[in-house]
């Protein structure tokens, strides 16, 4: 990470992504992330908490 190798915090990752990593939101890769894709569709719905 550019943060660990810099140790600035203007490189420090974004803290709803790190809350998104660590609850397993990982996009297509999970099925959920910014978007919903449980739908099998290439359709993209919103995830409800992003609503």
């Amino acid at each position: 990470m550019l943060y660990d190798g810099l140790g600035n915090t203007k490189y420090a990752p974004c803290p709803l992504l790190v809350n998104m990593v660590t609850s397993g939101d990982l996009g297509v890769k999970s099925g959920r992330g910014f978007y919903d894709y449980s739908h099998g569709t290439k359709d993209l719905i919103v995830a409800p908490n992003f609503q």
